[in-house]
């Protein structure tokens, strides 16, 4: 590099170097409210674009300052767990932690009046450095949960408690210089009293974790303690909104309560053994949980933040173990109030281009089907009447902006969505009995031997059905077609469950792990879970002849769960017992 380069680097780094000065003399003169671009260039003589040139603006110019003095960051660097830490380990790193901060806090003036910045104005740039801090945070945080899980003892609450405790002493201590509970902030022996008080704290909550832990019915009592305020408080907010006193803000204390219902439900959840275990404790909560909302509801108002509140709190119940929500589950009024809109438009949308290619507007209607069951809004709709719409809604959008379709692609995609309702049964027959209608019975029965065939050809989009409730769409339609081919009932209805799937004995979560386990070692060529999922569900039922999702399988590829493993484990012994007899010695 260059004498004059070299110059010029060094120059600029002394420029930056004063322009972080200047704000933060600034600020301890005027506070924040003063740092104006013009004050800053005045206060080092200079031009104002430098602040532009060298941060991108006033805002890069404050991050940098705030960067610089936030000691939280390093802190996080220091003060680390391993990934499952013992409760000694978080004593000792949150207690020297939290007193690093007191100390560190009470000294540092500036990071003081960013902490005043920050919980007294809104700010874009404060939320992003408080968010950027937190999620700092969150990652020794949550470390933690494991070991206060089926304990009553709110760490999280403790360490913000302390954190507030620490900073509000501090910054009341330099403003006034007054007592805080007797204690003088002034005094360096008292200071050293509230750094032994942080450590006892933390101890003791580390103590009665682990030493006293809920049993399994204290956990239950407490969640059902914890339903019924919300109930109750539901009850109150609801009551107040029909008298035309409702926020625009949600309810404070509704707020809180959520936050504690759900720390009590994501703990319970994450102690379950099994599948089946949080597939019921999701529909028990769940459907409690949506009868809440529905509460808070209100269809006349444009905005319900309280029912809101609900919705968030039942999105994070759902989203670890979507994939085993019962499909009965009714949904909440609010959420199908506001996907409505998207569907409506999105049919909208779809039935204009069907109409315009000259689609048959009676095919039309009966496509709309779906979409009109959704849209009624008359509060019975249900997690697995969504999930179908949305995959129907989806499949139906990517045909037609294909551009290139007839009504026969449409049958038989609407086939291979499982749409199973009687009316696009009924029509598909009508199409069949008009075709055939002018033909002799030998043309008659090669066109519905085509028919038939073509029935389990088509693309399988989902192995949901519209109706859960009725056998598959292809099946049905392959019944009527025997009928008219004169193949007597009783050789149809001999195939038990649903025509070319295979029956076995082995429970759905037992199916998935065999199957799985025959994937891994090279029987089966698939190119990806996703596909060799959705084969299972079409090929196999379970035991007692239960059919099930793609989706559900996968969901179970990878069980661990013992009462699982062990009859594969019994079984594959057995077999290779058998083997070992064909093989010489």
């Amino acid at each position: 590099m260059t004498r004059k380069r070299l110059n010029k680097v060094r120059d600029s780094e002394i420029t930056k170097r004063e322009l972080l000065d200047a704000v933060g003399e600034i600020i301890r003169l005027h506070g924040f409210s003063g740092l104006k671009t013009n004050a800053i260039a005045r206060w080092i003589g200079k031009d104002k674009n430098l602040i532009r040139y060298h941060f991108q603006g006033l805002n890069g110019l404050q991050k940098a300052f705030i960067h610089e003095k936030d000691y939280w960051l390093p802190f996080f660097e220091r003060f680390r767990l391993d990934e499952k830490p013992d409760m000694e380990s978080v004593r000792e790193i949150f207690s020297g932690l939290m007193q690093e901060n007191f100390r560190s806090f009470y000294e540092n003036g500036e990071m003081q009046k960013i902490i005043l910045w920050q919980i007294c104005e809104q700010s874009p740039l404060m939320k992003s450095i408080s968010e950027e801090r937190e999620l700092a945070g969150e990652v020794l945080l949550g470390k933690t949960d494991e070991l206060f899980r089926n304990t009553d003892v709110s760490f999280r609450a403790i360490i913000a408690l302390l954190l507030g405790g620490s900073y509000y002493m501090s910054l009341h201590a330099h403003t006034n210089g007054s007592k805080i509970c007797g204690i003088d902030m002034g005094s360096e022996r008292e200071r050293n009293e509230v750094l032994r008080t942080i450590d006892q704290v933390i101890g003791w909550a580390c103590n009665v974790a682990r030493d006293n832990p809920i049993n399994e019915n204290e956990a239950i009592d407490m969640v059902n303690q914890e339903f019924n305020r919300l109930e109750a408080l539901a009850a109150e907010i609801a009551e107040l909104a029909e008298k035309g006193e409702g926020q625009n803000l949600a309810d404070e204390q509704l707020v809180m309560e959520v936050g504690v219902l759900k720390d009590f439900l994501l703990s319970k959840m994450t102690s379950l053994n099994n599948e089946t275990q949080v597939a019921t404790f999701l529909k028990v909560n769940l459907a409690r949980l949506v009868r809440i909302c529905n509460v808070l509801y209100n269809p006349l108002r444009v905005v319900n933040p309280d029912g809101e509140v609900l919705l968030g709190l039942i999105e994070e119940v759902r989203k670890p173990a979507a994939d085993l929500i019962a499909g009965s589950i009714v949904l909440p009024k609010l959420f199908c109030a506001k996907e409505a809109v998207g569907f409506t438009e999105e049919w909208l949308r779809i039935k204009a281009v069907l109409l315009e290619s000259g689609i048959d507007p009676l095919l039309v209607e009966i496509i709309g089907i779906p979409f009109n069951r959704f849209l009624r809004l008359e509060g019975k709709t249900t997690w697995s009447d969504f999930r179908y719409l949305r995959k129907f809604g989806a499949i139906l959008a990517e045909c037609i902006s294909a551009g290139s379709f007839d009504e026969i692609v449409l049958l038989e995609m609407l086939i291979g969505l499982g749409y199973n309702h009687s009316r696009f049964s009924a029509y598909y027959s009508r199409m069949l009995q008009a075709a055939i209608s002018d033909l002799n019975p030998e043309e008659q029965r090669k066109v519905l031997l085509r028919a038939k065939a073509r029935l389990f050809q088509v693309t399988l989009y989902t192995s949901m059905r519209f109706d859960p409730g009725k056998m598959r769409v292809e099946n049905e339609l392959s019944r009527w077609i025997d009928a008219e081919l004169g193949v007597p009932l009783e050789s149809v209805v001999a195939l038990e469950g649903e025509a070319g799937k295979l029956n076995r004995t082995q429970r759905v979560a037992e199916l998935a792990y065999w199957e799985k386990l025959m994937y891994d070692h090279g029987f089966y060529n698939e190119s990806n879970l996703d596909v060799f999922s959705e084969k299972i569900a079409r090929n196999f039922n379970a035991k007692d002849g239960r059919s099930f999702t793609g989706s559900s399988i996968k969901a179970k590829l990878y069980s661990k769960d013992k009462s699982v493993i062990a009859p594969i484990a019994k079984k594959l012994r057995e077999m290779l017992d058998d083997l070992d007899n064909f093989l010489p010695g």
